[in-house]
């Protein structure tokens, strides 16, 4: 799986421009170091046991805001520390939603061990990882947040999928790039183009190779109830697209509230191939997505 950016880079481009624009009294400081405290600065710290581990992280407020609603940020296989997902914070954050990142287990403030989801791996990593978001958001809950979102990108699409699978507190999912076929297929399809195949050949060949066992969302995306908005870029060479289209078309057959987008031209970072510049028109259906699915 491709992972040049921890994060897609239209969040990060986005969230430069954004701070740029951003006067220094704009600027969240970190000032609580506890969720025992009471929440009146942008950023509040905190640090949650998901079973024996120990999930520090942060959540963000706009200023002078009292958001009801939060989300929770999910990067990729790359994606290990706070630090690696908060270029996506000005993407989501404003009056009405807070947003919480936090350390992945093994990494930064964060304990246990680290160890990146692969193909090999996934199918216990996956659910683990999934635990740790589900227990972030326990504690979103117990802060008093009454609407909770997860948006995921690449990898972080299956750890979306599989938290809201294992938390009735998460009421909304966004899975960016990934999250409807399996690891190993995925994999098995990154693997082909990056051999030199088109994305329609990859897709044509992968009915011929044998599959590695890995975490497939199948059984989670049948106990999930929650609305899902995929995101897919139309040409991304790294995660099957159309792959996962059908995934997602066969489990709106079946009753599931799952709503789909596909950006014209673009690439599993969201650039499009043929003028190098992102894809941002979907960050507004995003907004509309928590808003009217997270019950504001």
């Amino acid at each position: 799986m491709k992972t040049p950016h921890p994060f897609l880079i239209p969040l990060i481009l986005v969230a430069a421009a954004m701070t740029a624009c951003a006067s220094p009294a704009e600027t969240p400081q970190p000032v609580f170091h506890s969720t025992k405290d009471v929440f009146h600065d942008p950023v509040l710290p905190f640090e949650i046991m998901s079973g024996s581990i120990t999930i520090a992280g942060d959540v963000h407020r706009a200023p002078g805001s009292n958001p009801h609603d939060v989300m929770i940020v999910i990067g990729g296989s790359g994606s290990h520390l706070r630090s690696d997902v908060a270029p996506a914070i000005p993407m989501f954050l404003n009056d009405e939603v807070a947003v919480a990142i936090f350390d992945r287990r093994g990494s930064g403030s964060s304990t246990g061990t680290l160890q990146t989801p692969g193909t090999i791996n996934s199918e216990w990593q996956i659910p683990v990882l999934a635990d740790d978001v589900s227990a972030v958001a326990n504690s979103l809950s117990a802060m008093g947040f009454e609407r909770i979102g997860v948006v995921g990108s690449s990898m972080g699409g299956w750890i979306s999928i599989a938290a809201a699978a294992r938390s009735d507190l998460i009421d909304y999912v966004v899975a960016i790039n990934g999250g409807a076929s399996s690891v190993a297929v995925s994999d098995a399809f990154d693997s082909l183009t990056n051999q030199g195949l088109s994305i329609d050949q990859a897709i044509i060949q992968l009915d011929g190779v044998s599959l590695s066992k890995s975490y497939s969302p199948e059984a989670d995306l049948a106990r999930i109830d929650q609305p899902i908005l995929w995101i897919m870029g139309e040409l991304d060479d790294s995660n099957p697209t159309q792959l996962d289209l059908e995934v997602v078309e066969r489990w709106k057959q079946k009753g599931k509230r799952f709503q789909t987008i596909v950006i014209d031209g673009a690439d599993h970072n969201f650039i499009n191939v043929e003028t190098g510049e992102p894809s941002l028109a979907w960050l507004q259906t995003v907004s509309e997505f928590a808003r009217i699915e997270g019950g504001q």
